[in-house]
């Protein structure tokens, strides 16, 4: 996997059908420990919610997908939570959905679309982004060549800080995949008078 797709921002969308509150809020998760802890601290947030519903879908190579209904009707609150998440075909995404009965039941009809719509509302404002497994680069030069190391990196992917107190220092993320390419351009626009110094690979988001 080199690639995925995922919420830009953690959001919050809340909306009221028939006197029930139904609260949603996004998530960006790792791994299912992180999703727990998410949906825990969500108990604790929302003291006295009469359903805390969710989905999470992890990345693409885990192949790991959850959903929990919390006592409402099977299939009426987490499935359509689910299918939200996918329709955006986003990954380590959970979205958990809480409900204060507001004394009108909705059926299962009315629960499909008020739990479907809180998810959709709260995933269309946390946007999307595109995290690509990364190479992330200490490069140090000579301050005159500033202006040739900045065109390299964003070429190639982008600035993440920038150290001025001493010799100039640039935190350089690109795809790791172009890792190579990259050294070859910085290397080239110093004139070989750079260090370039493999920091670490991770994902990060290029938005």
């Amino acid at each position: 996997m080199r690639s995925f797709k995922t919420i830009a921002r953690e959001s919050f969308w809340e909306m009221t059908v028939e006197r029930s509150r139904f609260l949603a809020n996004s998530y960006l998760v790792w791994d299912e420990e992180s999703a727990a802890q998410r949906l825990s601290a969500q108990r604790k947030i929302f003291r006295g919610a009469t359903h805390y519903c969710y989905a999470y879908v992890l990345g693409p190579n885990s192949g790991i997908s959850r959903h929990s209904d919390d006592g409402e009707p099977s299939r009426t609150a987490g499935m359509p939570i689910l299918e939200a998440i996918r329709g955006r075909e986003l990954f380590n995404t959970l979205v958990i959905v809480t409900r204060y009965f507001g004394g009108v039941k909705l059926g299962t009809g009315g629960l499909v679309r008020a739990y479907g719509e809180a998810a959709a509302k709260v995933l269309e404002i946390s946007g999307a982004a595109n995290y690509i497994y990364s190479a992330v680069y200490l490069v140090e030069f000579d301050y005159a060549h500033c202006p040739a190391v900045e065109k390299a990196a964003a070429s190639f992917g982008k600035v993440l800080e920038k150290d001025f107190s001493g010799k100039v220092a640039f935190t350089i993320a690109c795809p790791a995949e172009k890792g190579k390419e990259f050294e070859r351009a910085i290397s080239e626009a110093t004139c070989g008078k750079a260090s370039i110094r493999l920091q670490e690979q991770k994902f990060l988001p290029f938005l």
